[in-house]
């Protein structure tokens, strides 16, 4: 970075700023968009529970308002239905105060059905 160059960071927000995050309404069909966000979370590793939470929370502002546009029983049906297919990953990641080791790692190509 040059001298008379200002850090990104540094820089005040600009209201035209390309990168500004704005929202807006588009047309389509909400309840196929709930459906879509609760897929794409559920198979991010959110859980059910966690997703049905989600949706309730004005935070999670698609979420929230694709659930006011088709309703609370409508919403709980298509995100229950969305739950039933997921095929998500779930990872816990956590730390051991233990000393590493180096250990063997043996992969195989084998199905347990073959065994």
């Amino acid at each position: 970075m040059h001298d008379d160059q200002v850090s990104p960071k540094a820089r005040p927000l600009e209201p035209e700023h390309p990168m500004s995050l704005e929202g807006g309404f588009v047309d389509g069909d909400p309840a196929f968009m709930l459906q879509c966000l609760a897929e794409d979370f559920l198979n991010s590793g959110t859980d059910a529970d966690e997703l049905l939470k989600m949706s309730r929370d004005p935070f999670y502002q698609a979420l929230f308002a694709a659930r006011k546009a088709v309703g609370d029983v409508r919403a709980d049906e298509i995100l229950a239905s969305a739950a039933a297919k997921a095929c998500g990953v779930k990872i816990t990641v956590w730390e051991s105060g233990a000393q590493d080791a180096p250990v063997d790692l043996t992969i195989s190509a084998r199905s347990a059905r073959e065994e």
